[in-house]
C-alpha cells in the first residue's frame, strides 16, 4: 500500500519530498488504526480475553479476539475503547494544533467564525507541512470516531447498540436485530458507493453485510450447544491399540475398518498417546518403513471429561489441531470423540431445533 500511495503522490506532481511526506503521512494514518484495535485489545485483556491478532486491510483494521464478553456492559466498554482511543489522539493534536496556529484562530473568533475563502486558503497553503499533516491527522481520527460509531453492526456502534439490546432480551434475539440493523447500512453503503463510484465504500457495506451474517450465524451456534456435554457425544466402542501393534495390524484396521484415529496404551493398560490417520499416512509412507508403532505416536495431547462443555472441547480440539481425543469419567478412559461426529451430532441438532 505504501508504495502506491507514493506512486499515487508522485503522479499528481509532487516531488520526493512531498512523496516522501505523504507515505509518512499515510503509516501514521494506519498507525492510528492500530492504536484504534490496541484500545479494544487492552480493554478485552482487562476482561480476561486474549486478543490473537490485529490484522489490517486497505479498508481498517480487526483485533481478533478469542471471544467477546458475555456482559453487555462489558462489550459495551470493549467496543467503545477503540474510538476513545481516537478521541485521545485527536484530543492531543488539537491542543497542539490550536497553540501552533494560534494567529488563525484568532482571525477566525475577530472574524466571527467566518473567514473569506482567499484569506483561509492563503493561510493553509502557507501552514507549514507538519502542521498540515496534524490537521489531516485530526480529521482522520475524527472521521474514525463518527465512522466506527455508525449502529452497523459488527461495527463498534453496532456491538454497543447490541450491548444496549442485550439489557432487555437474550442474545440471540439482541444479535439478530443488530445483524439486520447492519445489514440495512450495508446496502446504504453499496447503494451509494456503486452509485458515486466510490468502489472503497461499497467494499465496506459488503463487509459489513457478510460479518453480520457471519455473527448471527456463530452465536446462534452457540447458544444451541452451550448446555451439551461431551458425554452426549462421546463414542464408547472403540478400538484400543497397544505399543507392540505392527505396522501390518495397524494398516489392516485402517484399510478395512471404519475407524481411522487410535488410543494406544502400555502393557498394564495405562494410556500413553494417540495414533492419528495422519501419523498412520506418514508411517505407510515413510520409506524406512518403521514395524514399529512408536515413532509415530503423539504423547502431547489432552483429554477431554465425559461432563465438559461440548463448546469447550471443541475449542480444545482447535487449539491442539486435533480431530480425535479421549474422554475420561473419574480418571478412567471411558470412550473417544471424534470432530466427524461432533460436526455429524450438531447438523442433526440443528435440524432437530428448525
Amino acid at each position: 500500500m505504501v508504495p502506491w500511495v507514493a506512486y499515487i503522490g508522485y503522479s499528481s506532481g509532487a516531488d520526493f519530498v512531498g512523496t516522501l511526506l505523504l507515505g509518512l503521512l499515510f503509516l501514521l494514518v494506519f498507525l492510528c488504526v492500530v492504536l484504534h484495535e490496541f484500545g479494544h485489545a487492552l480493554a478485552a485483556r482487562r476482561y480476561g480475553i486474549q486478543t490473537e491478532d490485529i490484522i489490517l486491510s486497505p479498508i481498517g483494521g480487526v483485533a481478533r479476539m478469542r471471544r467477546m464478553p458475555d456482559k453487555p456492559l462489558r462489550e459495551f466498554i470493549v467496543a467503545l475503547a477503540g474510538p476513545m482511543v481516537n478521541v485521545v489522539i485527536a484530543f492531543i493534536l488539537g491542543i497542539y494544533f490550536i497553540a501552533s496556529n494560534m494567529e488563525f484562530f484568532t482571525l477566525m473568533g475577530e472574524s466571527g467564525g467566518i473567514l473569506d475563502e482567499v484569506t483561509a486558503k492563503s493561510y493553509v497553503d502557507n501552514m507549514p507541512w507538519l502542521d498540515q499533516g496534524i490537521g489531516v491527522l485530526i480529521m482522520v481520527n475524527i472521521m474514525l470516531v463518527l465512522f466506527n460509531l455508525i449502529p452497523a453492526f459488527p461495527m463498534d456502534g453496532g456491538r454497543m447498540f447490541r450491548a444496549i439490546l442485550s439489557g432487555f432480551t437474550d442474545r440471540v434475539t439482541a444479535t439478530k436485530i443488530a445483524a439486520y440493523v447492519g445489514q440495512a447500512f450495508a446496502v446504504i453503503f453499496l447503494v451509494i458507493g456503486l452509485s458515486q463510484q466510490q468502489y472503497m465504500f461499497a467494499l465496506v457495506g459488503f463487509f459489513v453485510g457478510y460479518m453480520a451474517m457471519n455473527e448471527l450465524r456463530m452465536i446462534r451456534t452457540d447458544a444451541l450447544y452451550s448446555g451439551l456435554k461431551v458425554g452426549q457425544v462421546t463414542r464408547y466402542n472403540y478400538t484400543r491399540l497397544d505399543v507392540f501393534s505392527t505396522q501390518s495390524q495397524v494398516i489392516e484396521m485402517f484399510m478395512h475398518g471404519w475407524e481411522k484415529n487410535f488410543l494406544v496404551f502400555d502393557g498394564d493398560g495405562t494410556l500413553i498417546g494417540i495414533l492419528t490417520e495422519a501419523s498412520i499416512i506418514k508411517w505407510m509412507n515413510d520409506t524406512a518403513s518403521f514395524s514399529t508403532i512408536h515413532p509415530y505416536i503423539n504423547r502431547e495431547f489432552p483429554t477431554l471429561h465425559s461432563e465438559q462443555s461440548f463448546r469447550e472441547a471443541f475449542k480444545v480440539m482447535q487449539q491442539h489441531q486435533l480431530d480425535f481425543l479421549p474422554v475420561t469419567l473419574g480418571g478412567s478412559v471411558i470412550g473417544v470423540v471424534d470432530k466427524n461426529a461432533m460436526f455429524e451430532f450438531m447438523r442433526i441438532q440443528e435440524k432437530i431445533k428448525k
